[in-house]
């Protein structure tokens, strides 16, 4: 019916987990809503030069 802090902190882990850096939840309930979430992980963006 409506979305909850856990929806949005498996979003988060999915985010961290990937290469992804921008989710969205959508709840097509009684009340329509979506949350954007970004997570930004420069860690990620580092390249190996070897």
């Amino acid at each position: 019916e409506y979305v909850v802090e856990e929806f949005e902190t498996q979003l988060l882990n999915y985010l961290r987990a990937t290469d992804c850096e921008v989710g969205l939840l959508l709840n097509f309930g009684k009340k329509p809503e979506f949350r954007r979430k970004v997570f930004e992980n420069k860690r990620k963006l580092r390249k190996n030069p070897f």
